[in-house]
């Protein structure tokens, strides 16, 4: 029951990460084609959301180490040299992203804060891709004779880390295009968005591809997964409403299309994983399960994602008050 509680927290706040953080990190190959932060457009396009941006990722984290601390320690092991660069570009890219928020003509260093904006941006994207794809591959080992680097370098592995770049530049998109207050800047964003579609959709071909390359056998789990299907299907189906939300430059359907398609994505591959969260070269599978802490574990972090939701919910009931 404790178990169950904490998954469904924890798949509540993972959506909400990637709504604010995924989003915020998608700007940076955003403005690598558009200069929307030369422009002053990052500041209006995301001011409103860029204090929860990573919150959300610390909070799973943290769920992890205390309540699943099996999977926590099978994935730190495995994965630890992207890990440090996604520390390292999140501090970068929140730092910079701050600078440019609040001086968005950018006085003094302005055009190298930018690259460093762009580079951790696209840096923090692959090295989450590469650490979702780690944990899925069947390539980490435990013991001794673990591996550092063919877990997280390998073809599967890198085709994730280049779809989830392209999902979340393209969840960026479709959030700046509502913001942007010129039609000329918003017909730009919307070509971006369609083209950034199109690219999520023939990486996500490629994750299958590969991993049917690499023995995974994700096409056959999928094909035998009604919730899978049922899922990509119902994504097929809503593209095209959102091509013509995003032409009519309708934000807030271009928004709700937007996220069914990412709860979409989401559906498809918790069930095709179900209940495997790492799997492992050479011992059973962990899932939830069975990598679960005792009741004390899973207490505390029930109590952390409850407060944290909490204390989100209050932070922008207070800033739509002062709004």
């Amino acid at each position: 029951m404790l178990v169950d509680i904490a998954v469904t927290l924890l798949s509540v706040i993972l959506v909400l990460y990637t709504l604010f953080g995924g989003t915020m990190l998608g700007t940076g190959i955003i403005d690598l084609f558009t200069g929307t932060v030369e422009k002053g457009m990052l500041r209006r396009g995301f001011s409103k959301i860029w204090l929860l941006n990573q919150f959300w990722l610390m909070v799973i984290i943290l769920v992890l180490y205390v309540s699943f601390p099996r999977i926590f320690s099978a994935i730190i092991a495995a994965v630890f040299i992207p890990m440090a660069i996604l520390v390292l570009s999140l501090i970068l890219h929140a730092n910079s992203f701050n600078y440019l928020r609040l001086f968005p003509g950018g006085a003094g260093g302005g055009k190298l804060v930018r690259w460093i904006f762009r580079v951790s941006s696209i840096l923090s994207l692959l090295c989450l891709g590469l650490i979702v794809g780690a944990a899925i591959s069947g390539q980490i080992t435990q013991g001794t004779d673990a591996a550092v680097i063919k877990p997280w370098f390998n073809l599967f592995v890198l085709c994730v880390g280049i779809f989830i770049l392209f999902l979340f530049s393209f969840l960026a998109s479709v959030y700046m295009m509502g913001e942007l207050q010129e039609n000329s800047d918003r017909k730009g964003m919307v070509n971006i968005a369609k083209i950034l579609t199109v690219l999520t959709v023939i990486t996500g071909i490629f994750v299958f591809v590969s991993g049917e390359v690499s023995d995974l056998f994700l096409l056959s789990r999928f094909i035998y997964s009604p919730v899978a299907i049922g899922s990509v299907i119902l994504s097929a189906a809503a593209l095209p409403w959102l091509w013509i939300s995003l032409s009519r430059g309708n934000k807030w359907q271009s928004r709700f299309w937007a996220f069914l398609e990412l709860v979409l994505v989401l559906f498809a591959w918790f069930d095709v994983q179900n209940p495997v969260v790492v799997a492992l070269e050479k011992a059973p599978d962990l899932t939830f399960q069975n990598s679960a802490a005792g009741q004390p574990g899973l207490v505390t972090g029930i109590g952390i994602m409850v407060l944290s939701l909490a204390a989100a919910a209050g932070m922008l009931v207070y800033r739509r008050s002062r709004s």
